[in-house]
């Protein structure tokens, strides 16, 4: 049996980006078991498929045997309840689950591709996963959630696509095609992390269809990351309660929405195309609704876009401690279909429609 501590300087570096104290971090990724996928593609229940053998309860449930080698969840099974779910854990090592059905509960962290040369795979077409601490996809290597039917649910903050965090080069892509993908109040989505104040992970998402809340901070490029949300269809959600905001480029990061289809709606706190480094948006299909959109945060700041919002409101958004308390004077549309002012029960917001 192995025996692996996965807290390691990055974690602590990490914790007090997150304002997690370490102590907690600590206690949260105490030492766990390791058990690793021998077989072929079979049931994650099959007992000689694993070393050492035995159904992976509370334990690491991980498979570093090849992305030909899929760990099946499927209808009738029973609930599975590991603590991490890893795939791609060790260097140069790849892996795959595929889920069709049943519930997996996972009581640590979701982590696909997290060393270097690493390659994880999650394919969820149906049932639910349950990933009651923090989800990363795509560390020091790449990871590829796929969602095309269930229900995928984050419990702690962050859920982070190219982590940054964890070194430089990581690649995290979350293919969302059906299904639901919840984060809980307060659990941000990072597409794009940065590694010590520097180049560090490209998080995508590549949205067909399906629906996506958000309980927290949509970050898109975050403090040296790279962020790519490419948005076609489906419904991206703001949740109410959130005091979240939608961000893109956290300096020296870069972020990019292209999107042709879908909606996106944040009436509940600030939409910046640009916060302090180059953000672009492109409307090019579909519809946005917002509450209070930016421009930019800082003068350095530069955001190109076919939308711009025009003269917003100056909501009482609460903000992170290091930024400003005053909120910031809103600027007129420079080029862009001129938003579309409508009313609902939360009051004044802006729709954005495709530039013409």
């Amino acid at each position: 049996m192995i025996i692996r501590t996965p807290l390691n300087w990055n974690h602590a570096i990490a914790a007090r980006r997150w304002g997690v104290p370490l102590a907690l971090l600590l206690a949260a990724r105490c030492v766990f078991a390791d058990s690793y996928w021998q077989g072929g593609t079979g049931d994650f229940n099959v007992a000689g498929s694993r070393n050492p053998p035995g159904v992976p309860t509370g334990v690491n449930a991980m498979n570093d045997s090849g992305s030909n080698n899929v760990v099946l969840v499927r209808p009738g099974d029973p609930v599975w309840s590991p603590w991490d779910i890893r795939a791609g854990d060790g260097p140069n090592s790849s892996g795959a689950f595929l889920q069709t059905g049943s519930t997996n509960i996972v009581n640590g962290w979701f982590r696909l591709g997290n060393s270097a040369n690493s390659t994880g795979f999650y394919t969820l077409s149906n049932g639910v996963v349950n990933v009651l601490l923090q989800a990363h996809v795509g560390e020091a290597g790449a990871g590829v959630l796929t969602v095309g039917g269930g229900t995928f649910n984050v419990g702690q903050n962050p859920f982070c696509l190219g982590d940054g965090d964890f070194g430089p080069g990581g690649l995290g892509i979350l293919k969302l095609k059906g299904g639901m993908l919840n984060t809980a109040p307060g659990v941000d989505l990072w597409l794009g992390e940065g590694s010590g104040g520097g180049p560090g992970g490209t998080g995508r998402i590549i949205m067909t269809g399906g629906i996506m809340n958000i309980g927290g901070w949509l970050a898109v490029g975050r403090f040296g990351g790279v962020g790519d949300l490419e948005l076609s269809g489906g419904s991206i959600t703001m949740t109410p309660g959130n005091t979240g905001n939608i961000t893109l480029s956290t300096t020296p990061s870069t972020g990019v929405v292209n999107q042709t289809g879908g909606a996106l709606t944040n009436t509940v706190s600030q939409t910046w195309i640009a916060e302090s480094a180059v953000g672009t948006w492109n409307l090019n299909g579909g519809t946005d609704v917002f509450d209070s959109p930016h421009k930019s945060w800082t003068p350095v700041a530069t955001a190109h876009s076919t939308l711009m919002a025009a003269p917003c409101t100056r909501a009482p958004i609460p903000r992170i401690s290091s930024r400003p308390s005053a909120a910031p004077q809103c600027k007129p549309a420079e080029r862009s279909s001129i938003p579309k002012a409508t009313t609902s029960a939360s009051g004044r917001h802006w729709q954005m429609v495709e530039a013409v």
